[in-house]
């Protein structure tokens, strides 16, 4: 009898820390599935983390509330003003919300700190395009275009704007 509940207790004691760290890896893994909540937590605990205030920026947008993403995209840009991918981020939350010359100032200085990026020229070219800027537009697609000659985007976004352009 008495090694019976000896065996009840030492299983007990191997089960009990067990569950006690799955719930708490359940509870972690409900936390991740919200960027949102994700990021703020690596921001709590991190806040020199340039990324983690970029990502939490990306993640603020990606859930419509655009101040608060600019705030934290700015606090990733003040921690490291070379961080493209800032730069770049804002300049898309600013064209989203309607504001393309602030969009144009981020994309260039994103294309400053990391010239050869595909998507910067692209979403610069786009930005141009919409203000009505085609030179500047074509520009910024030929150049995304030599930096990804197999980019279907680039080159569809060209066509179109040279026929366009192009007298009839």
């Amino acid at each position: 009898m008495q090694q019976s509940v000896r065996n009840r207790l030492r299983g007990l004691i191997f089960f009990i820390p067990l569950i006690i760290l799955s719930i708490a890896a359940f509870q972690r893994s409900i936390l991740w599935q919200d960027g949102i909540e994700m990021w703020q937590d690596v921001v709590k605990k991190s806040p020199k983390k340039v990324r983690a205030h970029n990502n939490l920026g990306v993640s603020y947008s990606r859930k419509g509330l655009l101040s608060y993403a600019i705030q934290e995209l700015y606090k990733a840009i003040e921690l490291d003003p070379d961080y493209w991918a800032s730069h770049f981020n804002l300049g898309k939350i600013f064209w989203k919300a309607g504001y393309p010359d602030l969009a144009i100032k981020e994309f260039l200085e994103a294309l400053r700190l990391n010239p050869y990026s595909h998507d910067i020229h692209m979403r610069l070219g786009e930005v141009y395009e919409e203000k009505g800027l085609y030179n500047k537009a074509l520009f910024e697609y030929q150049l995304a275009l030599i930096i990804k000659p197999d980019s279907e985007d680039a080159k569809q976004r060209q066509d179109a704007l040279l026929k366009k352009i192009q007298p009839k």
